[in-house]
């Protein structure tokens, strides 16, 4: 079950059973119903076939009720709730309660795909009126990124992977590398001949990029937008060793005899001293972007061993050790790791995130750069949006919070 598709069936479950929806969620339904004629017909379909006679006052004396009428229905009530909602500030729908309609939920998640989750925002319509949808051509847009990285071999010659065809691309030594689908790197399981040079592979990632590798001792990497993984293309020695920049997420396949360990290289002074997370076999990811103010590395299961200048540090699952750019170190206890891979998941996910936290992200997946026009907004944002939105989608939904932003070109301007 993909997550995005089990956060809408929680907010459609939200608003048939009448409960109150914030801006954020009254934006998303909106866009989801009017960004075009078949995500409205596919809707209103829903509501007249699901059994909701004892949940749905309004539905329950004509269910067979045109869809002009249902329409209407749910326009008054998203128009309701827009109305009692003006004053608040919380933005970006975030995991609500538990609701108790499985089958309500279940057929909701097979209707709501990842790839049509929310297009456009559009303004008030009434229940005859034609659905005019803004289109792309209207206004300065970006995309969001996709399943795109750059493969450097050994020899220095590159395989843009994004643009490769799937199967076979290579050989490194006795090592096959192989493209399995959309955003997959594979690499067979091979050892070097006695005496063989480590034939060192590199996987970049631009911004507006992501993609997943399967390393050679069976290890799964997830590397995120701006990143790149060096590694070799077979494992030997007494470790298996790889550098990362950026941000991955890791499943190290469990190997007593022979410790994971990954390198963070750094942009900032720490970078001379270095820090170096070693591991058996668990689950752990690593933020460790240049333009962030700490290096964050958070384990989700198992066990980790962060050493930087000399020091290590057992990290526990749930906890996250921060460095700054000094080389000093901070354990979080009982971080929240949903948050901490939602980029891995599909979403942007904020915690109490100020403006520039927020546009750093945006920067890297959109491929844009952020001008401040005038002081800096003093806004937090919380919750969860999709990365699979536009990015004026987005800015909508950050508008519900009193963001105000224009796209120009390849820049976003945020104003005071």
């Amino acid at each position: 079950m993909d997550r995005s598709e089990h956060d809408m069936a929680r907010l459609f479950l939200k608003f048939f059973s009448k409960e109150k929806l914030s801006p954020a969620e009254t934006a998303l339904l909106k866009t989801y119903l009017t960004a075009s004629m078949a995500n409205r017909r596919k809707f209103i379909e829903l509501t007249k076939k699901l059994e909701l006679k004892d949940r749905l006052q309004e539905f329950s004396k004509n269910i067979n009720q045109s869809e002009e009428n249902v329409w209407k229905l749910i326009q008054d009530k998203l128009r309701a709730d827009v109305s009692t909602n003006q004053e608040q500030t919380h933005v970006i729908p975030i995991r609500g309660r538990s609701f108790m309609w499985i089958r309500w939920a279940a057929a909701a998640m097979v209707v709501i795909t990842a790839g049509s989750l929310i297009y456009l925002l559009a303004g008030k319509h009434s229940g005859t009126e034609p659905i005019k949808p803004l289109a792309q051509n209207q206004v300065s847009d970006a995309q969001p990124g996709s399943d795109r990285a750059v493969l450097t071999l050994a020899d220095g010659s590159t395989i843009v992977l994004d643009n490769a065809h799937n199967g076979q691309l290579g050989r490194q030594g006795a090592v096959t590398i192989s493209k399995l689908g959309s955003g997959e790197l594979a690499y067979s399981k091979a050892k070097p001949r006695s005496g063989d040079a480590l034939l060192y592979n590199t996987l970049t990632t631009p911004r507006a990029g992501q993609f997943e590798v399967v390393l050679p001792d069976g290890s799964k990497v997830w590397l995120n937008n701006a990143s790149s993984l060096r590694y070799p293309a077979a494992f030997a020695g007494a470790e298996r060793r790889v550098e990362l920049k950026g941000e991955a997420y890791f499943e190290i396949a469990k190997d007593r005899t022979h410790p994971f360990k990954v390198a963070i290289i750094s942009s900032s002074p720490l970078g001379a001293g270095g820090s170096t997370v070693e591991v058996l076999g668990t689950h752990f990811n690593i933020n460790s972007y240049p333009d962030e103010t700490l290096q964050k590395t958070t384990l989700l299961e198992g066990s980790i061993q962060f050493v930087t200048n000399g020091a290590a540090t057992l990290i526990k699952p749930g906890q996250q050790v921060n460095t700054n750019d000094k080389g000093q170190t901070k354990v979080l206890s009982s971080v929240d790791t949903d948050e901490v891979i939602a980029w891995k998941n599909g979403y942007f996910h904020f915690a109490h995130a100020d403006v520039p936290t927020v546009m750093r992200q945006l920067a890297r997946w959109y491929d844009i750069d952020i001008q401040y026009e005038g002081a800096v907004p003093s806004l937090l944002f919380d919750g969860k949006i999709p990365r699979s939105l536009s990015l004026s989608n987005v800015l909508e939904i950050l508008k519900t919070n009193q963001l105000h932003s224009s796209i120009e070109g390849k820049k976003l301007v945020i104003k005071e």
